[in-house]
């Protein structure tokens, strides 16, 4: 009757906290910029204006256009709470 053993990775101590220890650490090293603590209020912002800005960024950036990065961050922006070093 038991399919599954062991335990899942919510369970298991070693993994849980993985992704806040790295950002305290790279927060320590200093790897982000200061701009990046500050907080935006989304609903602010002109997302029309945004995601024109965004489009022809990308495109300068990756050097094609790539709907799927391009959606990506779009999305992102539209998603509402916004953490940049996340990011």
């Amino acid at each position: 009757a038991n399919f599954f053993r062991g335990t899942s990775v919510e369970q298991d101590g070693r993994w849980g906290k993985s992704d806040q220890k790295l950002m305290a650490k790279m927060s320590k090293a200093g790897k982000f910029a200061t701009i990046l603590d500050s907080k935006v209020n989304l609903k602010k912002v002109n997302l029309d204006v945004m995601s024109k800005w965004v489009h022809e960024k990308i495109i300068e950036l990756v050097g094609f256009e790539d709907e799927i990065l391009i959606n990506l961050v779009i999305n992102m922006l539209q998603g509402g709470d916004l953490e940049g070093k996340k990011l």
